[in-house]
This record gives C-alpha cells, structure tokens and sequence, in this order.
C-alpha cells in the first residue's frame, strides 16, 4: 500500500514537471497550452474563446527576459461543416485557419511571427502548432498577441504578454521615489535621481488596461457584407467599446488599502479606433513605449494608436489614497464622428469612493494631444538606444498609399482596394521588398488617404526620424521646397544639433495627408509585414512586406536559443529538484517493500 502511494506521488510530480515550468541549466521554460474554440457572450454575439476566457481576451502571458516560451495552440474554432464551407468560400477558410503574431515581441525569430501563408502553414481546424521560442535578455516590457487571420482578434483571439526585467523595476521604483510631479510643468520631463531605487518608498501596485473598439455583429458578418462588399466601406460602424474586455459603463478596480502609486500598462488592442485615456485630476508619468523603456515624461492624457503600448506611473492624490474619494477614469474611443465615452474607477478596497459627478468631453480633455510625441519620449539610457540610426548609405525606400475604388479595380477585387506604389498586401507576399543586409535603412511612407492610419512593422523596432502633422502632403526628398521636406530637414537637425535618440517604438499614428519617416537596422532575416493595423485595411489591401535574404543577416538562431522546429512538440526540460524528489519517494518505497520482505 505504502509503495503504490509513493508511486502515485511520484507519477503526479512527473506530469507536473512536464505540464508547467522547468528548468534547464537554470533558464526557466514555460509550457503553455491555448485550446481557441467558438463561443457566445451573454448578448448571444459569437465569439473566440482561449481555454474558456469568455471576455474577448486569452490568458495574460508573464515571462522573464531570458526565460523560454512552449506554447501549443489547438484550433476549435470551427465546426467540421464550417471548416468545409472553407473550401468554396475564402472569407470562410481564413475564419477557421489561424495562426498566433507577438506584437512587439522582437526578435524571436521569422518562424514564430505568426503570419500564416508567409512565414508559416496556417493552423487548420483540428491541428495542433507549437510556438518555441526564448526571450532576448534585452527584451522588456507590455507586448501583446493576437491572430493574425481574417478578423479573429476582434471576437478574443488576443491577449497580453508581460515581460519582466530588472531595468523596468528600477525605473519604476526611481519615479515612485521620487516626488515633485505637482511641480513639473504638463507636458514635460520628469527629472529623476536614479539613485533613488531603494525599495523603501511608496506602495507600488501594477494593474493592466486593454482598450478596444467593439462591434456588436459577429466580424465576420461586418467583414463580408459592409467591408468586402462590391460597395463595401473601408470603416464600419463601430458601436462600443471595452475596458479589459467590459463593454459596461462604470466598472470597477479594485487597489489595495496601501497603494499610494499605481503604474498601468494600458494597450489599444482595437481593431479600428484610436484610444484616449485620461485620469481626472492626476498626471501621468510615461516610463514605456511599446517595449521600450523611455526617459519619464508628464502627460495629462494619452492618444494610442491601434497596437500601441504605454505604461505610466501615476502618484495618487491623498483623497484617493485615503479612500475618501475614487479615482475617475475616462476613456474615449474614437470613431469616424467623434468619440464613445466611458467612464471607469480606481475603488480603495475599504473607503467611501466618493464618485465625481462631472461629465467629460473627450474633446476638451487637459493636454490632449493626437499626434505623436516623437521628439519628446525618447529611448532610457537602459535600453542601449542612443542617437539617431545613421550609415554611409542608407537605402531609402518610398511608399505611397491610397484608396481605389475604381471599376477596374473592383472588378478584379470584388471590392475597392488600397494599393501600396500600385499593389495590394497580397501581391507583397511573392514580390516583397528587399532590404540590405546589415545597413540603415530609412521608409518613408506617405499617405494620399485623408484618415489617420495606424502602422505596424514586424520583426524589428523603427527610429521615428519625422513625422508630418497632416496635409503637409508627401516627402520627396527630390522636391526641398515643399512643406513636408522642410520639416524633414528640420527635425534630421534637430536630432543631429542636440544629441538626441528619437522616438523608436513598433507602431504609430501617421495623419492623413501627411507622411512618416521612419529608420530601421536591417539586421534579422526573413519577411516581414509592415502594414495598417485597422484589420479592416489589411483585408483591403494596405500593407507590404519586406524582406532580409540571409546573406550576412544575423542569424535567427542566435536570437531565439530554441533549436527546435516550431511546429514540433518540445522536449520539456525537468526541473532537477523534482527529479531529486522523485528520485527519493522511489527509494523509501523500495526500501520499505524490502523491510517487509525481510521481517
């Protein structure tokens, strides 16, 4: 009896080795497992779930820098005859088939960019894909994952990915230490002492905030008969919006009796609109910009674009630390006529929370401000990221993009269509653009389109050189005398003049009318998207990709330290104190079975 107990204990540690974490030569390894299947929420509106998440959102994923992620999807999405209506119907077949992107999360190799029919076969209906990777030790900070397949991430397929490292700990407990913010003048620099890291300080507490539009038809549904209709719109109707995944009004969270400082990863993990947030009597302190760690700045509100991260510190009021007073959140999420409001609160745990009553107009908010704070958030000494990215020849890349709903277009598309210098998205994925090994390069991206678009570029972070305001119209840098080449010129001075690192972030806002310039170190292999993140424009054509062949590339293999294939199922590494525990219930159980024996 004693030795089938042992051996049952035995066996449970075992499979508890091989279903969590491990360790191999003292690098953790997370063993992940998302089951994604369909479901409805209590409106009776499908959608996606992960391992049963019911709000729009998988399981927040939390890692170290350095630590290693095997992570297995099994795709439920669809019913067999759903998967068959694949065969005949395109807009079926991407629905059912999915494939899992990082945003952000860079490098970690091409094959584990998740774009499928680019980088990888797509997920079919029933398959089972692994994602092995590790995380760089220099990677730190708010990312996020999602599908990148038909319109999934907008019914849930999404979630958070938290990276932790030293760097982020200090800063944070540099600011919270630091006091004075009453005194800085709003928008500016937060002088910090960096000494001033102990952990004696204010109470800290972490919370996360996702941001999203919301659609109350099924996406698919929007997609196929107002999107990629023959006279289909390029921007449905949006009708709400969520707060991790809440389309209520009012909703709650809850901070500890001690908190005294609150720092909020928030992220617009929409699909369309930009995201206002703002705390009613409090500043901001940004201390993180899409997984890059920046010099504090004080803001009174935030204007994200779709996939953009920022993490802020912010010192509560002693009305809020005390309890006597809640603190109002308001959210604005813009659509293609002004904004849908929602209000929300930081509650004590104990207090009175008394509620404010005003009423907040998105467009009147204090420090509003929509455009890009390039010059402004610059890159933490930390981070390694210092000056602007300059070579002897940078290869300089134009693209130009516009709508086109033109007969001949919409004969050959069934729908209108952007076009990127005459292509769609797809037309990329065989004829991409080349870039050079090891050199600068700097894309130039203009809009001919009167909306503001946000843009995402995998696989590397860019350098924000410049950045038009809007209706400076294209940067040609063969025409000098033009609006958009003189404040080219002017912010190239300002970098050089002054020493200065620009913005460098994975996603932006370029206004409409207007252009970016943006500059990455072409170093990692592999095609990669650089493309629109409003999923209705990707469906519609707006984006490219680019591609670095492996001649004097970096080699993705020195970046992600997982050798395995990422569709193969990992060998777990087995954590040594177990084996040791293990180990020793095996011996106690035969050295019983022999007492026995022997008396």
């Amino acid at each position: 009896m004693i030795f089938q107990l042992v051996f049952v204990i035995a066996t449970l540690l075992l499979h508890v080795t091989v279903a969590g974490s491990g360790t191999e030569d003292g690098k953790s390894t997370q063993l992940l497992d998302f089951d994604i299947t369909s479901s409805f929420n209590e409106a009776g509106r499908r959608i996606i779930s992960i391992n049963g998440h019911d709000n729009t959102y998988g399981p927040t994923i939390r890692v170290k820098a350095g630590e290693t992620i095997n992570l297995k999807v099994q795709n439920h999405i669809c019913t067999a005859k759903e998967a068959l209506l694949g065969e005949q119907d395109l807009l079926w077949r991407e629905f059912c088939d999915t494939a899992l992107h990082f945003h952000g999360l860079v490098p970690i190799g091409n094959e584990n960019d998740g774009v499928p029919g680019l980088v990888q076969d797509a997920i079919k209906t029933g398959d089972i894909y692994w994602y092995n990777f590790t995380i760089p030790a220099n990677v730190c900070g708010t990312f996020w994952y999602h599908s990148h397949s038909s319109v999934q991430y907008g019914d849930g397929l999404r979630g958070i990915v938290i990276v932790e490292c030293p760097e982020y700990d200090s800063l944070a407990r540099a600011i919270a230490n630091n006091a004075g913010i009453d005194e800085v003048e709003t928008p500016g620099p937060f002088k910090i002492d960096e000494a001033e890291t102990n952990d004696v300080g204010p109470a800290m507490e972490e919370q996360i905030i996702s941001l999203s539009d919301w659609y109350s038809e099924f996406d698919l549904d929007v997609m196929r008969d107002k999107v990629m209709a023959y006279d289909g719109t390029t921007d449905p109707h949006i009708d709400g919006s969520l707060i991790n995944g809440s389309e209520e009004q009012d909703i709650e969270f809850t901070l500890a009796e001690d908190t005294e400082v609150i720092v909020l990863r928030i992220i617009n993990t929409g699909m369309s609109g930009t995201q206002i947030f703002h705390l009613e009597d409090h500043k901001m302190i940004i201390m993180e910009t899409d997984g890059i760690l920046v010099k504090p700045y004080v803001v009174e509100t935030l204007s994200m674009a779709v996939g953009q991260r920022v993490t802020v510190m912010v010192h509560l009021n002693e009305d809020v630390i005390s309890g006597n007073r809640a603190l109002k959140i308001v959210n604005g999420c813009n659509k293609m006529m002004g904004y849908i409001t929602k209000t929300a609160w930081f509650v004590k745990e104990k207090g009175a929370n008394a509620k404010s009553s005003t009423k907040a107009n998105i467009k009147y908010l204090p420090g509003l401000n929509k455009h890009e704070l390039y010059r402004e958030l610059e890159p933490h000494d930390s981070t390694g990221i210092t000056g602007l990215w300059e070579s002897d020849d940078i290869q300089r890349i134009e693209l130009e993009y516009s709508y086109h709903s033109d007969k001949d277009t919409k004969n050959k598309f069934y729908t209108g269509m952007y076009k990127v210098n005459g292509k769609v998205f797809d037309e990329y994925y065989t004829d991409p653009i080349i870039l050079n090994n090891g050199q600068v390069a700097e894309i130039t991206i203009n809009a001919k389109d009167h909306m503001r678009h946000p843009w995402h570029l995998h696989g590397q972070p860019f350098q924000v050189v410049s950045l038009g305001a809007g209706r400076e119209g294209p940067l040609n840098l063969q025409s000098p005398d033009t609006d958009a080449a003189r404040r080219y010129q002017q912010d190239l001075q300002f970098w050089r003049d002054n020493n200065r690192t620009p913005m460098t972030r994975d996603s932006i806002n370029i206004p409409g009318n207007s252009y970016a310039a943006l500059r990455i170190k072409s170093e990692f292999q592999g095609k990669w998207l650089l493309h629109c993140h409003v999923d209705w424009h990707i469906a519609k054509g707006l984006g490219v990709v680019l591609e670095i062949l492996p001649e004097n590339a970096k080699n993705t293999a020195e970046i992600s330290t997982d050798k395995q294939d990422p569709s193969a199922q990992p060998t777990q590494p087995t954590n040594r104190l177990q084996v040791l525990l293990v180990y020793f219930l095996v011996m106690v159980a035969i050295n019983t079975a022999l007492y026995k024996l022997l008396m």
